[in-house]
C-alpha cells in the first residue's frame, strides 16, 4: 500500500496488491490499522491497482480478495463462484448492500484498476483492465440478503445467504454477548411484536383490548429506549466522535462534576477497554426512556436536535404523551383505561384501546426513522 489520505468527506487510499508476491494478509499491522482509521466513516471511497494472475482463471474457486474491519463498518471484496465480483458494504445505520459486476465482462488483464465508493444512501464498485482502450465498468449496490456484522471480538460474521435472510440474531458465548441485533432490528422486532399483539384483541372484550393496548403502549416506550441507547453507542462505532465533555456537562450535576464522576468514568473506562461513552451507557448515567434525558444526550454528545428532526412540533408532544402513559400504566395499573385524568378536565380525556395503540405505533414508528436518518445525515469532523 503506497498511501492513505485523510480528507473530510472522502478516505482516499491508492494502492497496489501482488496477491501472489505480497499477500493482502502480509500487510504490516500498523498499515492496516491507518487503513481501517482512515475508512473508520460513514462516508468515503478507495481506489487501488490490483496485480494477479488468478482473478479472472475460472479454474481457481472464489474467495475473499480484501476485508477490512474499520470499527463497525465492513468492507469486502470477493470473487464469487458464478464469477462475479463483489464489494459489500456494512454498518449498523445502513445494513449490508452489495455491489456486483460479472467478470466475464471485463477484459482479462494482469492488472486492474478497482474503486468501490460508499455512504447511507449508496455503495459502487468499479473495475477496469489495465489495458491499452480498457473499459471502465460500474455497479451500483442493493441491500444484501447476508448481512455482515462486526462482533465483540473484532471477528466477522456472515448471516443469512442469497435467498435466506435472517434477522435478530443473537450470539453469546460463555454467557457474554458476542453478537446483538443493531438498534434498527431491535426496533423493527418491537413494531412486529407491537402489531402482532393487536392481533390478539379480535372478539376478547374489554378488558381484553385495555390489556393489551397498555402492553403496546408499554412496549413502545421500552423499544424508544432501546433504540436511543444501541444507536448511541453505534454512531461511535461507525466513525463519528462524540463530543463527551459536552455530555458530562448535559447529563451531570456540577456536585457530580465537583466530585470527579467524569474522570472516575473514564478511569473504568480505561480498565475495561472500552470507550467513555460506551461506559456512561453501560453504567446507566442516561436513562434513554426519559425524553428529556435521551433529547440532552443525542445534542450534546452528536449535535442531534429532537427539534430539528423532520416532525411537527404536535408530532413530538405526543410522543412526550404517549412516554408519560406509559409511566402511569406501570405505576398506577396494568388496566388503567383513562390515561390522563390528572389533567381531565380542561383535556378531553383519552382512553386506552385497541385505536389509541395503533396510533402510537405510528408516532413512534416515525421518530425513529427521522431520528435514524439523523444519525446517518453526520460525519466525521475530519
Amino acid at each position: 500500500m503506497k498511501s492513505a489520505l485523510l480528507r473530510r468527506r472522502t478516505a482516499y487510499l491508492e494502492a497496489v496488491s501482488r496477491t501472489k508476491e505480497t499477500p493482502l494478509q502480509d500487510i504490516p499491522p500498523e498499515t492496516r490499522e491507518q487503513i481501517a482509521a482512515a475508512i473508520r466513516r460513514p462516508r468515503g471511497s478507495v481506489v487501488f491497482d490490483y496485480a494477479s494472475d488468478d482473478l479472472f482463471d475460472r479454474g481457481i474457486r472464489g474467495g475473499i480478495l480484501l476485508q477490512v474491519v474499520a470499527g463497525t463498518h465492513v468492507f469486502r471484496l470477493e470473487r464469487d463462484e458464478e464469477f462475479c465480483l463483489n464489494f459489500y458494504h456494512a454498518s449498523p445505520g445502513t445494513g449490508t448492500r452489495v455491489a456486483t459486476i460479472p467478470l466475464a465482462e471485463i477484459t482479462p488483464a494482469h492488472t486492474v484498476f478497482l474503486a468501490f465508493t460508499w455512504d447511507p444512501s449508496q455503495i459502487t464498485l468499479s473495475i477496469g483492465p489495465r489495458l491499452e482502450g480498457g473499459t471502465l465498468h460500474r455497479a451500483e449496490g442493493n441491500p444484501s440478503t447476508m448481512q455482515l456484522r462486526v462482533g465483540a471480538d473484532g471477528s466477522v460474521i456472515a448471516l443469512g445467504d442469497k435467498g435466506l435472510s435472517v434477522a435478530g440474531t443473537r450470539v453469546y458465548i460463555s454467557g457474554i454477548p458476542v453478537l446483538l441485533p443493531t438498534a434498527l432490528e431491535v426496533w423493527d422486532e418491537v413494531v412486529r411484536s407491537a402489531n402482532v399483539l393487536l392481533e390478539a384483541i379480535g372478539g376478547g372484550g374489554y378488558l381484553r383490548e385495555l390489556a393489551i393496548s397498555n402492553s403496546v403502549l408499554t412496549m413502545l416506550v421500552t423499544g424508544f429506549e432501546s433504540y436511543g441507547k444501541g444507536r448511541f453507542i453505534e454512531l461511535e462505532g461507525e466513525g463519528i466522535a462524540p463530543n463527551t465533555g459536552a455530555l458530562f456537562g448535559a447529563i451531570f450535576s456540577k456536585a457530580q462534576i465537583d466530585h470527579e464522576l467524569p474522570q472516575l468514568l473514564q478511569t473504568e473506562a480505561l480498565h475495561l477497554g472500552v470507550s467513555v461513552l460506551n461506559q456512561i451507557v453501560q453504567a446507566r448515567r442516561i436513562n434513554f426512556q426519559d425524553y428529556d434525558q435521551s433529547k440532552k444526550s443525542f445534542k450534546a454528545a452528536y449535535g442531534i436536535r429532537f427539534g430539528d428532526l423532520d416532525l411537527t412540533s404536535q408530532h413530538l408532544n405526543r410522543l412526550q404523551r404517549i412516554i408519560r402513559y406509559r409511566h402511569s400504566i406501570v405505576h398506577v395499573s396494568p388496566l388503567l383505561g383513562l390515561l390522563n385524568q390528572d389533567a381531565v378536565p380542561p383535556e378531553e380525556p383519552e382512553f386506552s384501546n385497541a385505536g389509541l395503540a395503533t396510533d402510537s405505533i405510528g408516532v413512534f414508528q416515525g421518530f425513529i426513522q427521522a431520528l435514524h436518518k439523523a444519525t446517518l445525515e453526520l460525519d466525521r469532523a475530519d
